[in-house]
């Protein structure tokens, strides 16, 4: 499986909710790119938004399955065969933000190695 994301994150700014017009939307986190468009991110914004959008899938996740039993629930509601993985919140959030500072670290190092 692969990971299914609501396409409303997107199309609303990102993890802030940021509205499709030009109207403010009060922040959620109180990182910098919460009030930048997306296409003016640099790879700290990129970094920071994985990180919280990590952390809300991880919550996502966890509530979905507080009434779940077995080895991986299949309760969460929109997509019955997506599979969610077991754990508290916390042990989901670390390994999805583990898995985030791989990437970027990868992503960083390829980006050096094109510059020099």
């Amino acid at each position: 499986g692969g990971l299914l994301l609501d396409k409303t994150v997107v199309s609303h700014g990102g993890v802030a909710g940021g509205a499709l017009d030009e109207s403010k939307v009060k922040a959620k986190t109180g990182l910098p790119f919460e009030s930048k468009p997306a296409a003016t991110w640099d790879f700290d914004d990129c970094k920071n938004w994985m990180i919280e959008a990590s952390k809300s899938i991880a919550k996502h996740w966890s509530q979905q399955s507080s009434g779940a039993t077995g080895t991986a629930s299949t309760n969460n509601g929109s997509n019955p065969a997506m599979a969610i993985p077991t754990g508290t919140k916390d042990e989901l959030e670390g390994t999805l933000v583990e898995h985030t500072l791989v990437l970027c670290e990868y992503l960083e190092a390829e980006l050096k190695n094109k510059t020099a």
